[in-house]
């Protein structure tokens, strides 16, 4: 069972809300692709009833080979209107119109649905004034959308910036170059507390109205990157980038590698910025036991999301930090020459994967940053989650406990209205206030282009010209491009997955763009002068016209 008593502050599903139906049979060659949305158009349709409005919208049958012939899952490709009534239609050239339903419509009710009989009745007859004909409606149904994100905005409300921090560990690598990692002048990891948000079993401390509370210090990681190239620069003039990682990763893990360098550190050394970080919560490596617990018991879903929104609370707190709280002069932050390096006024975000995904909610819920870089991200946590390739060690824990697959559609869609606090895609609106970059990588088989494409939909955002492919819904925008927020499209030809609920086969095309001098070229212009530049010339950029290094 779901914890649903911590939900009672909802008056509406999620907007990315997923519905799922069975029926006696359906014909899956109408129904609408992610690929193609339908709007207005079609055998399925997704209706704005307090706007007659159509929206984007696909629907696809449960492709899991145990499940049901026709469970059908519908789900909206662009955020619905908090607020708002919508609809869900389907037409007779998807099934027939089932027996209850039909009954119903014909003042026949089931004895057990009797009261709900003249709702049923005025929505058909909405329906066939915004153009739907009543005779071509198989079965439709309606929900209100409610805001989820109470327990976030809550937290950070109380976010205060803190007095103290601790570095544990201090490495300048002229007098241990075996240490080393490329391209580095100092690192250093520490620690800093921030208002705790979470009981001792890691949920959050809620109140009655769905707010939140805190109760003493959650002591948070703090990790400090300073490459080469600033070492010398002038006093108080380098920028700083908050880094967000991947899933089951830290940014400790990112920074400390002997001998080696990650891309991020890479693109630091060539745009002369200095990276910070800390958790993300959830999700992260110490996280692991975590994730398996909740693939054993679903229902303990929330101890993912609550986690996360704690780590919201550290990213606040540690940009307060460096904002205005002293961060940037402690000594770990001095140059060559004993200058003070780093610029408070310039701080902005580069989040990958799952750290671009938690990168939008940042953004959107007032990370106070100037830009931020969103790479291989997404959103829709519950339509995303169970077709990323990371999924399928977590699905065959999920089976054990919940064997039927109806029973794990459902819940799947029920858990969106935990994670809608930590989804971008619940953000739309206030996303659109802080200039991003968003970078999808064509065929990603871990954060799939759905996801990707609903939140670009969503925010309406341009595609920057030559793109690989014109998502629909979306117009062409031509680089250079300064300012304003934009998707931009790369294509590593590894394959495309499936268009199904499965998990996708491991292809590397999630993360193989990251080292395409092109791409970081890109991440820097934009974190450094807020400029998109293509660096493909008039050609799309593809594992043929980038500069791919060889594989190590």
């Amino acid at each position: 069972p779901f914890p649903v008593s911590t939900l009672s502050f909802r008056d509406g599903f999620s907007p990315m809300q997923p519905s799922i139906v069975t029926l006696a049979s359906v014909n899956a060659d109408v129904l609408p692709s992610w690929r193609a949305p339908a709007t207005g158009d079609g055998a399925v349709h997704l209706v704005d009833l307090t706007t007659g409005t159509f929206l984007p919208v696909m629907a696809d049958l449960d492709a899991h080979p145990d499940a049901a012939p026709a469970t059908l899952i519908v789900r909206p490709q662009r955020a619905m209107p908090y607020g708002h009534q919508i609809a869900v239609v389907l037409t007779t050239e998807v099934t027939d119109r089932p027996e209850r339903f039909d009954a119903l419509l014909s003042r026949r009710a089931p004895d057990d649905f009797r009261q709900h009989a003249e709702h049923y009745r005025d929505l058909v007859d909405q329906l066939d004034e915004l153009g739907i004909p009543a005779n071509d409606i198989a079965l439709a149904w309606d929900f209100p959308v409610g805001d989820g994100r109470l327990p976030l905005q809550s937290a950070l409300e109380q976010v205060r910036s803190p007095e103290s921090w601790e570095f544990r560990r201090v490495r300048d690598f002229d007098t241990d170059p075996e240490q080393r990692p490329l391209d580095t002048f100092r690192g250093a990891d520490g620690l800093f507390e921030a208002p705790n948000f979470l009981d001792e079993d890691g949920r959050l401390l809620r109140n009655t109205n769905g707010t939140v509370r805190t109760e003493g210090l959650h002591t948070a990681e703090l990790w400090v990157h300073i490459p080469d190239s600033v070492a010398d620069a002038r006093a108080d003039s380098v920028p700083i980038v908050i880094l967000g990682h991947g899933l089951f990763d830290s940014v400790g893990r990112i920074l400390n590698r002997p001998g080696d360098t990650h891309p991020w550190m890479q693109v630091a050394n060539s745009g002369g910025f200095i990276i910070i970080g800390t958790n993300q919560g959830g999700l992260d490596f110490p996280d692991r036991a975590t994730a398996a617990t909740v693939a054993g018991d679903y229902g303990q879903m929330p101890a993912i999301t609550e986690r996360m929104i704690q780590g919201q609370v550290n990213q606040r707190t540690l940009v307060s930090m460096i904002r205005e709280g002293g961060l940037l002069n402690d000594p770990v932050f001095l140059g060559a020459s004993d200058q003070p390096l780093g610029d408070p006024t310039q701080v902005h975000y580069l989040g990958s994967s799952m750290g671009s995904i938690l990168g939008g909610v940042a953004l959107a819920s007032g990370l106070e940053v100037d830009r931020g870089l969103l790479h291989i991200g997404g959103s829709s946590w519950s339509t995303t989650i169970e077709r990323s390739a990371l999924f399928t060690v977590f699905e065959v824990l999920i089976e054990d406990t919940l064997p039927d697959p109806r029973d794990r559609q459902q819940a799947y869609a029920l858990s969106q209205l935990w994670w809608d606090p930590v989804d971008p895609i619940a953000w739309t609106e206030e996303l659109a206030g802080t200039p991003f970059l968003l970078q999808e990588n064509r065929g990603d088989e871990s954060v799939q282009n759905i996801g990707t494409r609903m939140l670009a939909r969503s925010l309406e955002l341009p595609v920057v010209s030559p793109l690989v492919d014109l998502p629909a819904g979306l117009a062409t925008t031509h680089a250079p491009l300064e300012g304003g927020s934009s998707l931009v499209q790369f294509d590593p030809m590894l394959g495309i997955p499936p268009d199904t609920n499965r998990p996708a086969s491991l292809s590397g095309a999630h993360k193989s763009t990251q080292k395409w001098p092109e791409v970081q070229h890109q991440i820097r212009d934009w974190l450094m002068e807020g400029v998109v530049r293509h660096y493909c010339g008039d050609t799309p950029c593809t594992a043929e016209t980038a500069t791919v290094p060889e594989a190590e």
